[in-house]
């Protein structure tokens, strides 16, 4: 945090960190479209990347999404029709990656967006349906033609393939250490002493699983209280609340300020951290996934920013 608000420190620098994120998206997204995909690897023909698997690459592309359409509303960072047109297509890219991932959190995070996104950008609301239009339609294109048949069965089966039985473990540990938790990184070690309680497994290979290769808990607040306990998990939420309080009170500046634009991306960070807050339910990514701090991060940015701007423009000239 400290580093990003040192480092953006003008508007210019501000805008083009956006939209950064934007087409190192999409550069991602069409990396992991660009690799062969075998229905017979480890993720069954699902969309990944050589870095993380397909449901921490769903997550990652999360903010590209969302920020590619903001960014060609109002032309960040320059009001070119080329910029637009670029940020318009690494949105494309990424959502139609992130289907392609078949990765069912970062789906309901895409579902959650949609049911926000006219909340949170209720005064464009209309482009904002017309955006969330274009969207369904190349996503229901994507999952028809492009998603491989092993992933769209993968996205439409009912079994939590192991996730709810190692979140009975996680549980278990909570219960026994419900405020300092089972120390950080400890999960794996610590699962196989929570094996044989009280209470069944959807999966009956649950416990030869885990003793075999142990999982991660598979859902970054469980992860955190598990680990950190009540305490970590509180300061945890403080953090995204108080970064969710900056975007919010950073718009509110910017509207009084006429800068439609920058509202705009303080807006769209707000809107791309409620997706990632959904889509981590899911997954363990609270601690290491890079994506969800680095806007968190920028959304003190850009409430700094409004800061300054607003002292700014009170000075006497």
């Amino acid at each position: 945090f400290g580093i990003f608000y040192a480092a953006l420190d003008d508007e210019r620098r501000v805008r083009w960190a956006l939209f950064a994120i934007v087409v190192g998206g999409g550069l991602a997204a069409a990396a992991a479209l660009a690799i062969p995909s075998s229905p017979t690897n480890q993720y069954g023909g699902r969309v990944e990347s050589l870095i993380v698997d397909p449901n921490t690459l769903g997550v990652d592309l999360l903010p590209a999404i969302v920020l590619g359409p903001v960014f060609a509303m109002k032309g960040i960072p320059r009001p070119q029709t080329g910029w637009r047109v670029l940020a318009l297509a690494c949105a494309a890219v990424s959502l139609v990656a992130t289907i392609g991932t078949a990765s069912r959190g970062a789906v309901v995070a895409l579902a959650a967006i949609t049911l926000l996104a006219p909340l949170i950008f209720w005064r464009w609301r209309r482009a904002v349906l017309g955006v969330l239009t274009v969207g369904a339609v190349l996503g229901f294109a994507t999952l028809v033609t492009v998603i491989a048949p092993d992933a769209r069965q993968h996205l439409s089966k009912s079994g939590s393939s192991g996730r709810t039985d190692v979140w009975v473990i996680g549980w278990r540990m909570v219960e026994d250490h419900p405020l300092r938790g089972v120390g950080p990184g400890n999960f794996r070690q610590e699962s196989i002493h929570y094996l044989i309680r009280p209470g069944r497994y959807e999966d009956a290979r649950t416990t030869e699983r885990q003793l075999a290769t142990p999982l991660v808990a598979h859902n970054s607040y469980l992860q955190v209280l598990t680990e950190l306990g009540a305490v970590g998990l509180a300061l945890y939420l403080a953090v995204a609340t108080a970064a969710v309080a900056c975007g919010l009170r950073a718009a509110r500046i910017f509207r009084r300020l006429g800068q439609e634009a920058l509202e705009l991306a303080a807006r769209g960070l707000v809107l791309a951290l409620a997706g990632t807050a959904v889509a981590i339910w899911f997954i363990t990514y609270a601690i290491q996934g890079r994506v969800v701090w680095v806007v968190m991060a920028l959304l003190v940015v850009v409430y700094g920013l409004a800061r300054r701007m607003e002292r700014d423009a009170s000075l006497p000239r």
